[in-house]
């Protein structure tokens, strides 16, 4: 905001659109801080003396480990061929955004991240049938490195 003051108080010309920040952009720099936050989650597991995260979990589930997909399946993640469909409602998500601006509504930040879109499955989560959000497990393995 700063600069975009400087630059018209300057006098310069017109930005040019290339160079001007985007709604998208901002929605999918919003979408990528709410995915690391839930990548980051901790599992309350220790694995070779390192916290395990949820993010391991997904990463491990896609690698074909059984007990790190029942684990993500737990609490409101499943693999759905090369995304990742993160559940609308679940105790586990909602106590991991507890506090944070996602609280009650991260499934809107999914929205920013390209590729995202909305499940075409619903599962039962919790003993509730819920519908989800798909995001690329690309997008997943990125955050989690």
């Amino acid at each position: 905001k700063a600069a975009r003051e400087l630059w018209f108080r300057l006098g310069l010309p017109a930005m040019p659109e290339a160079l001007r920040p985007s709604a998208d952009a901002d929605a999918e720099r919003e979408a990528r801080a709410c995915l690391a936050h839930l990548v980051t989650r901790p599992t309350g597991l220790v694995v070779d003396e390192r916290d395990e995260t949820w993010g391991d979990w997904i990463v491990e589930a896609a690698d074909g480990d059984g007990e790190a997909r029942a684990g993500a399946t737990m609490v409101g993640l499943r693999l759905e061929g090369d995304d990742l469909w993160i559940a609308n409602r679940s105790d586990a998500l909602a106590a991991a955004f507890e506090g944070t601006r996602w609280e009650g509504d991260w499934k809107k930040a999914w929205r920013g991240i390209p590729g995202a879109a909305p499940g075409t499955r619903v599962y039962k989560v919790d003993r509730v049938t819920t519908q989800g959000w798909t995001v690329p497990l690309a997008v997943v393995r990125d955050l989690v490195g």
